[in-house]
């Protein structure tokens, strides 16, 4: 049987793989859940950029439309005001959609820090699993060879005693024999 401090130590390192094990894990599930939001933070940056192109071409249109409507024409009031409302509302819309492409971008920076520390998190609980779980078969192996030695140590004890008693039947024997002939 192995000795107390020995059952400790490797009950300890079993926790301890166990301990880094469930570490680990988390940092996977977390790692994961950190790269599904960054692909949908990307997604929509993207989606963010196309919405602004589009309407920064259509802003362009609109005006080029306008400038060719009004060549050589005189305005009245009101249609001035229209066409000036409307460009202001594309304005106002090109600048909203400039502020979400900014705020999408950002976030797209905030999570790749984030995946990249996470990601050296997980790579460093993966390392100190690994660490636990080749202590722990240290330990094991040790113990092994401990037994071994304890084991072979036994042998040698028990052939040393047989042979020990051996000697001493043929001594008795010898003694006997001699007291026989005398």
């Amino acid at each position: 049987m192995a000795q107390p401090s020995a059952q400790l130590t490797i009950y300890t390192a079993r926790q301890l793989t166990l301990l880094r094990t469930r570490r680990s894990d988390q940092a996977r599930i977390l790692f994961k859940k950190i790269s599904s939001e960054l692909t949908h933070a990307v997604t929509s940056y993207t989606q963010a950029l196309n919405a602004l192109k589009s309407h920064q071409n259509a802003w362009a249109e609109t005006q080029d439309r306008i400038s060719e409507q009004h060549k050589g024409h005189i305005l009245k009031g009101q249609h001035f005001r229209q066409d000036h409302e409307t460009l202001q509302r594309m304005a106002d819309q090109a600048i909203r959609l400039e502020e979400k492409a900014a705020a999408d971008h950002k976030a797209v920076e905030n999570l790749t820090l984030m995946a990249t520390q996470i990601r050296h998190d997980l790579m460093m609980a993966e390392q100190k699993e690994k660490q636990a779980q080749d202590f722990v078969k240290k330990i094991q192996e040790n113990e092994k060879k401990a037994r071994y030695n304890r084991d072979e140590q036994e042998i040698s004890d028990l052939v040393m005693a047989r042979h020990s008693v051996s000697q001493t039947k043929e001594r008795t024997k010898k003694l006997i024999m001699n007291k026989l002939k005398s």
